[in-house]
């Protein structure tokens, strides 16, 4: 029994920095991956900023995701030329990670992509 009770306050916290570290690192593809869609979309021949950030917010909804801040770089579209690099980058709050949530408190997730434009 005194086994019992030094390892199970062990196992359980073990259990949940596991669950908590793999959600962590699901909310951060999920940023990567609508920072890609987004990059993808802008830096296409007839892409926007307007359209850009509508594919990340789309991807970002698929997921369940609130709270997101999608930023471009360069900032305006209109100083997207051929040739150029366009860079997203999504922050997404640990508030999304879900019920537990103790080991990422008031941090923020971010992905990022480049690509150049068309």
């Amino acid at each position: 029994m005194v086994e019992f009770a030094i390892c199970l306050p062990v196992l359980v916290v073990v259990s949940l920095g596991s669950i908590e570290a793999c959600n962590a690192i699901n909310l951060k593809q999920v940023a990567t991956e609508a920072a890609y869609e987004a990059v993808r979309t802008a830096s296409g021949a007839t892409g926007t900023l307007l359209t850009a950030e509508a594919r990340a917010n789309e991807v970002l909804a698929s997921h369940s995701i609130t709270g997101a801040t999608v930023q471009f770089t360069p900032a305006s579209d209109s100083n997207w030329a051929r040739g150029v690099d366009v860079t997203v980058t999504i922050s997404v709050p640990s508030s999304n990670l879900g019920a537990v949530n103790f080991f990422f408190q008031s941090q923020s997730m971010q992905g990022s992509v480049t690509m150049v434009k068309l």
